[in-house]
């Protein structure tokens, strides 16, 4: 039975009143009205048998490609009728011949059979197998994109195989990178390899060397986190890119694999750092050095940057990029010049932070004040040629910016100089156009002391900040480690270069063979010669800086040396941090301010912090006032340093008197000899707080309570405050406060200096001269207590502990 004769058949036995389904009725009516009203050649393709329509896929092709070939408005409006009236006759689905499925996907491929039906087989077998690892979308879109370059090429119907049908729209169609990625299907089943979870396809590059396989697997092995795999798709992009774009370079992996990147001293990696941003170029990199096993020479071969060496252990950089963008020519004789330079340089001679620093002014200079023209024409000679023509052009216009007041004479003389010292590098002749209005305007500004400096306010906005950053920050070492340094360097007013060039070795940092209370500290000056300056310093003073490098070399870098992930790396510099990936790294005066101000402003700091604002600030009284009224130390309020100073001190005691009798004598060693006075102390009435500072004069405050000695301008005030307890000179106060101050130095410092002893012999001077302390604080409150029950009572109730009280 044919097909059509179904059709007629169902429409005579077809009962209305039995059948509620009138769907089907109405298919078979169209389709015989079609028959009847549509030339002869229709119906006679609807008389095939209908058995062979349902079971043999390749009869319904032919139906399928008949009708849309001389029937195409039917086949669009129609066909599908055919298909019902087929699924019901045989009660399964029937679905277009000329399609093929995934899924829930249908792809429509019958404008390719009729072009090429062979051809169009093999793809369609092709990309069944290819599709079942994509989602549904990518398959549809990948789908649509590929059918769409096939008839636009008009290439398919010419085309024996898929990978000639490749090769000739590639020959003969101007096509872009992507159209091109969706031809790489047509040349069979992808080589891919996996990359942190991901497929990656390496056909192109596995059929031009298969070496490339292994190459690719020693790459995976190498990945270990989802940053490495980012680098890999950027470097993967880069090289099908560049291949793309140089023919020539993709031949020569068919000799080399991957390899060929490094090929003649990196001719085509030299070739991609050219055009490609460095964020993209350091992508490739990483991968060629897991290809080597051998770390990239960036100092040599990467003529986009300048790399110089430091004593520090790390390299600094100058970026050229924008220079080759104003003069190709220019650009490579400054690089080729400075890379000689800096390889001959000696750095005792000259200081790596100045040769930065002109290079940088030279490099902005000619891209900001030189013209292209010139450049171009006249390269590293440029300042000489024409008499000095753009040489004055250059200085004139730097002149202007100062008379407009957009940069200050400082600026404009720090380009100066960095224009004559190229001059003398270059053995090229300076010319003194404008030197004389920038002395002239140097002498003006260095008339202000103040200028540039910070105020009283601002310095102590930054100190408070830096405070509430170590309290925050108390269990990381690396940005604990930064506070400090900067502590450190506002407290002592050293360059930051020279706070860095400190070393914990015996010749930067020892201590006195006659006095172990005496530490010197020996810097580096890089600015005078490299010559060292000593700075002495004196435990047990109401000066703590001592005991900031103490708890930075005991403490701090010693913890941040145990957590850096680079081990192999190690230095004698005292200051050094962790970088965001958890490697050491030496501060120097570029990534500890850099550091302080990332760590300022966490906090919520508005203040930037500039190392040499504060060298200024230190030169004026405005900076004394300050250091007067914050004691770095008495208002840190980081808890461990506290003990750790307390304990400093405690074990440099013990050593000296391990030997020394008990009771008294222990007292007398453990206070540094002082007078020993076990009297009764005075106690004098509670008065207001006013009064008490207007009495100042008479009564010096201590952190205990009072000295009722009277002071002498002649003398400087006692700040040892640690002996009060045993004065003879000690009065206290009977007030809610003083004996709040009583009880935290009990609670406290008593508990943690016993905490501290109970390591050693119980029988050790240091060990009875706490107990001793012990004793008389408690006797000092049990006499308040005596004196006014009702108001030490009061003051026990409304007792609460400042853990952060220290002496």
């Amino acid at each position: 039975m044919t097909f059509y004769d179904y059709i007629i058949r169902f429409i005579n036995e077809y009962d209305n009143g039995l059948n509620a389904e009138k769907t089907m009725i109405r298919y078979c009516f169209e389709i015989r009205n079609l028959a009847e009203n549509l030339p002869i050649e229709f119906r006679n393709e609807l008389k095939r048998e209908i058995e062979l329509l349902v079971d043999n896929q390749d009869y319904l092709l032919d139906l399928e490609l008949k009708i849309h070939s001389d029937f195409p408005n039917i086949y669009k409006n129609r066909f599908s009728f055919i298909l019902k009236i087929l699924s019901y006759y045989s009660k399964k689905e029937i679905k277009r011949a000329s399609s093929f499925f995934i899924g829930d996907n249908e792809f429509r491929a019958i404008e390719l059979y009729t072009l090429n039906k062979s051809l169009t087989v093999e793809l369609v077998g092709l990309l069944s197998k290819l599709y079942l690892k994509s989602t549904p979308l990518t398959q549809r879109t990948s789908f649509k994109n590929l059918r769409k370059i096939i008839l636009d090429s008009k290439q398919f119907a010419d085309s024996n195989s898929l990978e000639e049908l490749a090769d000739r729209i590639e020959a003969n169609v101007e096509i872009t990178n992507n159209q091109r990625y969706a031809l790489t299907k047509l040349r069979g089943e992808k080589i891919t390899i996996d990359i942190f979870g991901r497929p990656h396809d390496i056909t192109r590059y596995y059929k031009l060397n298969p070496i490339v396989l292994s190459q690719y697997q020693k790459i995976q092995k190498n990945i270990i986190n989802i940053t490495e795999a980012r680098r890999f798709r950027e470097f993967a992009t880069a090289l099908n890119n560049h291949c793309d774009k140089y023919p020539n370079d993709e031949a020569k992996i068919k000799e080399h694999g991957l390899l060929a990147l490094v090929e003649n001293s990196y001719e085509i990696l030299i070739k991609l750092r050219s055009y490609l941003k460095t964020k993209i170029f350091k992508c490739i990199v990483f991968i060629i050095e897991i290809l080597t096993d051998e770390e990239f020479d960036y100092s040599k071969y990467d003529n986009k940057w300048l790399y110089i060496p430091t004593k520090f252990g790390n390299t600094s950089t100058v970026r050229l990029n924008r220079l080759y963008s104003k003069s190709e020519r220019f650009a490579t004789e400054f690089y080729i010049f400075f890379q000689e330079y800096i390889q001959n340089i000696k750095y005792h001679d000259a200081n790596e932070a100045s040769l930065k620093s002109n290079i940088g002014n030279l490099r902005y200079i000619f891209i900001t004040f030189a013209t292209q023209k010139s450049l171009d024409e006249h390269g590293l000679n440029v300042l000489t040629a024409d008499n000095h023509a753009n040489f004055r052009v250059i200085k004139a216009r730097i002149n202007d910016l100062v008379l407009e007041g957009k940069i200050q004479p400082t600026t404009q003389n720090g380009y100066y100089q960095s224009l004559r010292w190229l001059c003398v590098e270059t053995k090229q002749k300076y010319i003194k156009d404008y030197d004389q209005a920038v002395s002239q305007r140097n002498f003006l500004a260095s008339q202000d002391l103040l200028t540039n400096s910070y105020t009283q306010k601002e310095l102590m906005t930054i100190l408070n900040h830096l405070i509430n950053a170590i309290k925050i920050n108390k269990d990381d070492c690396s940005r604990l480690m930064v506070a400090y340094f900067a502590l450190i360097q506002i407290a002592t007013g050293l360059n930051v270069s020279t706070l860095c060039s400190l070393k914990d070795t015996e010749e930067y940092i020892h201590v006195d063979d006659n006095n172990k209370n005496l530490y010197y500290f020996n810097f580096i000056k890089a600015r005078a010669a490299h010559n060292t300056e000593t700075h002495v310093y004196f435990k047990n003073t109401e000066d703590k800086i001592l005991y900031l490098y103490l708890y930075v070399r005991e403490k701090l870098r010693k913890q941040v040396i145990e957590k850096a992930k680079n081990p192999e790396f190690t230095t004698d510099y005292f200051f050094v941090f962790l970088s965001k990936l958890g490697n050491l790294q030496v501060a120097n005066h570029e990534n500890i301010v850099k550091k302080v101000n990332e760590l300022l402003a966490e906090v919520g700091c508005h203040i930037r912090y500039n190392s040499k604002r504060m060298r200024k600030t230190v030169s004026n009284r405005i900076y004394k006032i300050v250091l007067k009224k914050f004691s770095v130390y008495r208002e840190l309020v980081h808890h461990d340093f506290d003990v750790f100073v307390r304990h400093y001190e405690e074990l440099n005691i013990t050593e000296s008197i391990e030997n020394l009798a008990k009771g008294t004598k222990a007292l007398q060693i453990f206070l540094k000899n002082k007078e020993i006075s076990l009297d009764t102390p005075e106690i004098n009435q509670n008065i207001s707080e006013t009064s008490e500072i207007e009495d100042s004069n008479i009564i010096q405050f201590t952190p205990l309570g009072n000295c009722s000695q009277k002071h002498n301008d002649s003398t400087s005030i006692c700040s040892d405050y640690l002996a009060c307890l045993f004065c003879k000179n000690f009065s206290i106060v009977n007030s809610q406060s003083q004996i709040h101050k009583l009880l935290d130095f009990k609670n406290i410092c008593i508990s943690q200096m016993m905490d501290i002893s109970s390591s050693y012999n119980k029988e050790s001077s240091t060990g009875i001269a706490i107990k001793e302390f012990n004793t008389r604080i408690d006797y000092i409150l049990n006499l308040l207590k005596q004196n006014d029950p009702k108001l030490y009572s009061m003051a026990v109730i409304n007792y609460k502990p400042n853990h952060f009280f220290s002496l």
